[in-house]
């Protein structure tokens, strides 16, 4: 039976049941930092994309326009007369 101990070693047991530590090979502490370094520039390469997805403003969003009054007068008028002529309908 093997099973990984502490800071890389693994227990065995020996023929007699007893158990022996034994030395694994040392971890490539260079491969290790380089593995980290490339998370880490994918984890930066995340947040930049999100940072400027929230810095920007979507395009289906318009700056209100400013009607006249008369112009407003006369939507509202023209939509009186749609409903008008709709409750007429129902009669």
């Amino acid at each position: 039976m093997v099973s990984v101990g502490l800071q890389g070693s693994t227990r065995e047991t020996t023929a007699d049941g007893h158990l022996a530590m034994v030395k694994s090979p040392p971890m490539n502490i260079a491969t290790v930092i380089r593995q980290l370094r490339e998370e880490r520039d994918r984890i930066e390469a995340a947040i930049k994309t999100l940072e400027s997805i929230e810095n920007t403003t979507p395009q289906s969003r318009r700056v209100g326009r400013k009607l006249s009054t008369a112009a407003r007068r006369r939507i509202a008028a023209a939509q009186r007369a749609r409903w008008a002529k709709v409750k007429a309908a129902k009669k």
